[in-house]
């Protein structure tokens, strides 16, 4: 019996969405690898499911495979999949697939080449304007600081090894703090385009050549954090109806791609832009999951943890997805961002998205109540 090995620790709000939906489908042949003992996962109800705490928090190949080798003796499994949760470890496990398989790593990824084409920001730009998708106006660094744009980073590590985030500069003390901290020539510059947020998300099953088995959903972003970060709060949305949707799902099958995608736009004056792609889990999973569209059960068909059911999913159009334990201010007193209005319904709609929170459940509650 193959096993599902979960990295826990980063990303945490999918891995959670993820293991709920391994409970809810009674699939026990799954174990954790804690970030370290004080991983947020050993104050849920899933801490039975630890196998390991990692001593180390970067990604240790020696330390990972050497946990690996005495699950796979004591457990008695040979084959594993790895949960696809975080850039890092994906491009982790792509760098050394070769060592993986020899363990009996199954990938659920696609290739090395073409993973890092659709994660790494300018070169999916490239192939969007190719394809005739739009994308944000590309600029010159300027001289001085005059509208907002955004820094991205050209690749997902520098020539030294850095990582760097997306920096959204819209002030002058934003420029200047660029300035002082960041290597111009690691990034591109885009101009910012303001409007509504939308994630168009998908899969594309390894078993599915007709395309008849992709599940689409996408979701309306209300909240998030400064700098463009995290999503507080959502809805199910409709963009995945779009033409625009089927533009996306072509370009994707065209180059072969498998597995998770996120794909976010942005809705301005009537037009489009494609923002980023991440093929990876994304934050807030839980949604699609409350939502009826649960891409995690089509991966874990895809891969033979469940079996096929032909069945009409159910859709919940009033589902939503909250965090509030990430609507604190950011250290430099930044306040969340706003789309769709939500700013103006937010403390009427407060106590309804409450209720939807992500932590705020049976089993994790604890997490709920310590960081909330």
């Amino acid at each position: 019996m193959d096993y599902i090995i979960i990295f826990s620790g980063y990303n945490q709000r999918a891995v959670t969405a993820f293991l709920r939906t391994l409970s809810a489908n009674q699939i026990e042949n799954y174990l954790i690898l804690a970030s370290s003992p004080q991983d947020s996962i050993f104050k849920t109800q899933y801490a039975s499911h630890v196998y390991a705490a990692r001593t180390n928090h970067q990604l240790d190949l020696a330390e990972i495979t050497a946990i690996i080798r005495r699950a796979q003796e004591e457990k008695g499994f040979r084959q594993f999949l790895v949960a696809p949760s975080t850039e890092a470890l994906n491009r982790f496990l792509l760098r050394y697939e070769e060592t993986f398989t020899r363990l009996g790593y199954r990938s659920s990824l696609p290739s090395q080449a073409l993973y890092e084409q659709i994660s790494d920001k300018s070169r999916f730009c490239a192939l969007c304007a190719g394809r005739g998708i739009r994308i944000p106006q590309e600029i010159k660094f300027p001289e001085r600081y005059e509208r907002a744009f955004v820094a991205k980073p050209v690749s997902y590590s520098d020539a030294d090894g850095a990582v760097y985030s997306p920096v959204l500069i819209c002030s002058e003390s934003d420029y200047q703090a660029f300035v002082r901290e960041y290597a111009q020539a690691a990034f591109y510059y885009q101009r910012y385009v303001k409007g509504q947020s939308v994630y168009l998300l998908y899969y594309f099953p390894r078993r599915d050549q007709t395309g008849n088995h992709i599940l689409t959903f996408s979701q309306e972003n209300l909240m998030q954090q400064p700098g463009g970060k995290s999503i507080l709060a959502a809805r199910p949305g409709t963009f995945h109806l779009h033409p625009a949707a089927q533009q996306f799902k072509e370009l994707f099958l065209s180059v072969g791609y498998v597995g998770f995608v996120m794909v976010e736009v942005r809705l301005s004056l009537g037009q489009y832009y494609m923002i980023e792609a991440n093929p990876r889990f994304w934050g807030p999973s839980q949604l699609f999951v409350d939502a009826g569209y649960n891409f995690f059960e089509e991966y874990l068909w895809d891969y033979g943890f469940l079996e096929r059911q032909e069945r009409n999913r159910a859709f919940h159009p009033d589902a939503k997805y909250f965090w509030h334990g990430g609507t604190k201010p950011s250290s430099d007193g930044r306040q969340p961002a706003f789309y769709s209005g939500f700013e103006k319904t937010y403390l009427k709609d407060f106590l309804e998205y409450a209720q939807w929170d992500i932590y705020r459940r049976e089993d994790t509650e604890r997490l709920f109540f310590e960081y909330e």
